[in-house]
Formats: C-alpha cells, structure tokens, sequence
C-alpha cells in the first residue's frame, strides 16, 4: 500500500499546500489559540507547559507544520517515504521544526501517552482496510493523553454524480465504536468542494477522561 501513496505523492497528487479549516478551529478551541500575530494563549494545560501533538498521515505535513506555528511539539507520521520527504520540504521552506517519520502501517514506535493530541484528518482512515482499523485505533489510544480529532469521509462525489476511486477503502465504518477508549465530545458534518469534488466528512473529536 505505502507504494501506491509513494506514486500519489510523486505524480503530485493529495498534495496540500493550506492547513485544514477544521483542524484551525480544533486547536484553537481546545489547544491553543492566536491573540496576536506572533502570540497564542494555551487552552489545554499539560505539565512542564509544553504541548506535544501527532499529525497521523501526515501527507504533505501542511497540519504538521501548522501545529509547529502554534508553538506545539510537532510531529507527523505517514506510510508513504516520499510522503514524508515531501514534509520536511515544507517544513524546511516554512522554516519550523517538525519531527517526522515513516509509518510500518503496525505499530507507533512512540510511548504510552506521549502526545497531548493526535489529529487523522483528510479521509485518512478511510484509505486504511478495515481489517486494519481497530489495531490503529487502538495504537491512537495508547500513544495520546487527551484528545484525539478524526475527520471521516462519509461521500465523495464528483461533477457527474459518480464515486472516485482514491485510494479509498471504505465510507461506511462507525468511528465512535473504534476508538471506545476515549469519550466523544463533539461531532459534526462538513463539506468541501474543490477540483469538481465534493466531500461529506464527519468530524469527531475525542477526549480521554482517564487521563492520568
């Protein structure tokens, strides 16, 4: 699979040069936000001050490097290695740090709790077989402390009517009952349409009230 992604990402495709509004308005609700042109204000409080987020299936690390603007800790993981050179490209040309890594598509070599937030955002759940979903969802869980903030395709149509094929799997899978380790405290619809596609997306946002 992680080549497939690897000639998406070559020929130019799922390349994203402007973070989601979505993900803006979940860190500035719940993580952070601006007040200033070069100030922000925490709204999660954590230890030692600072905030550590994941960017899971990164892409083009635009997310990424939106949460290294905000002062967070940032890192992205993708499946894809020419996914992940292409990050650090806009990392480099947006002159921040982020930490990025290629995903074996099992296990999250990070530890217990690590991140403060982890953000799925784009369908990228989506794109990953639903055999595969729960032991994902799982590993979400075990790495993050907080919140965890999916967005899932429900439709993607184009100007005729029709179904692209885009690499994704599925557009039918119960987000809620995968990550049951968390408690669902806002969900909603939203839709974008861009390149005579139009995208009904579902976006929930998870919290961890057992938190330690």
């Amino acid at each position: 699979m992680s080549k497939n992604w690897d000639i998406r990402f070559e020929n130019g495709e799922n390349m994203l040069f402007y973070p989601k509004e979505v993900f803006v308005r979940f860190l500035s609700c719940y993580i952070k936000k601006r007040i200033g042109f070069d100030k922000f204000e925490s709204i999660l409080a954590v230890q030692g001050g600072g905030i550590r987020g994941l960017d899971f299936g990164c892409g083009s690390g635009r997310q990424s490097v939106l949460m290294a603007e905000f002062g967070i800790e940032a890192y992205g993981v993708d499946i894809s290695q020419r996914a992940i050179e292409i990050s650090e490209q806009m990392a480099s040309y947006f002159d921040k740090k982020v930490n990025f890594s290629v995903y074996d598509g099992k296990k999250l070599e990070f530890p217990d709790e690590f991140f403060d937030f982890t953000a799925c955002l784009g369908g990228v759940l989506n794109c990953i077989p639903k055999s595969e979903l729960e032991n994902i969802a799982k590993e979400l869980q075990r790495i993050t402390k907080t919140y965890i903030c999916v967005s899932y395709i429900q439709e993607k149509i184009d100007k005729n009517g029709d179904t692209p094929n885009l690499g994704i799997e599925h557009l039918d899978c119960d987000i809620e009952k995968l990550f049951d380790k968390f408690k669902l405290i806002d969900k909603s619809l939203f839709q974008i349409t861009e390149n005579g596609l139009t995208t009904t997306s579902e976006l929930l946002i998870f919290k961890n009230f057992l938190e330690k």
